[in-house]
């Protein structure tokens, strides 16, 4: 069985020195996982409609935007929404207040469960697994986020793999 694992952008890097990074490196290469690499994140958006530098004409639809208060996490076709995740990993803020940087976390998340992936590896501790957001997002969206060292250690225990 062949492993899909999103690893964050930090981590891909060719001076990483990492050892566990080096193992999940080789065995990409001998086709026991697929290392998938997080969203790249976004460093500017475009302007909106109506100020400097926005597109000529609006928008051709406008979302309809879910009441704040709905308690659905998952959407109806399975997907999870930005503001559920965000509320997990950045509990104390509005979720349409959060920094680029949080945002692209937030959608970092989104994508690697919309790929459906098994892992996804960070040493990101602050924003990805401390004050029990590990295990709420595993519990609430099936989300298993772990350190490199952890993912081996697994991997190793699950296949045996060395």
């Amino acid at each position: 069985m062949s492993y899909k694992l999103t690893i964050d952008i930090n981590l891909m890097r060719e001076d990483t020195d990492v050892p566990s990074i080096k193992i999940l490196k080789r065995w990409k290469s001998e086709g026991k996982i697929e290392l998938v690499e997080a969203v790249r994140p976004r460093s500017e958006r475009e302007a909106s409609y109506g100020w400097p530098g926005s597109p000529v004409k609006p928008p051709a639809a406008k979302r309809v935007r879910r009441s704040p208060w709905s308690p659905q996490v998952k959407e109806k076709d399975g997907s999870v929404s930005f503001r559920s995740i965000s509320s997990i990993l950045y509990p104390t803020k509005d979720s349409q207040k959060l920094d680029l940087g949080e945002m692209n976390n937030v959608t970092h998340l989104m994508k690697h469960h919309e790929r459906k992936n098994e892992f996804f590896v960070t040493q990101n501790l602050k924003d990805f697994i401390e004050g029990g957001k590990q295990d709420r997002l595993r519990s609430v969206f099936g989300i298993v986020i772990m350190t490199p060292d952890e993912v081996v250690g697994a991997l190793t225990n699950l296949e045996g793999w060395k």
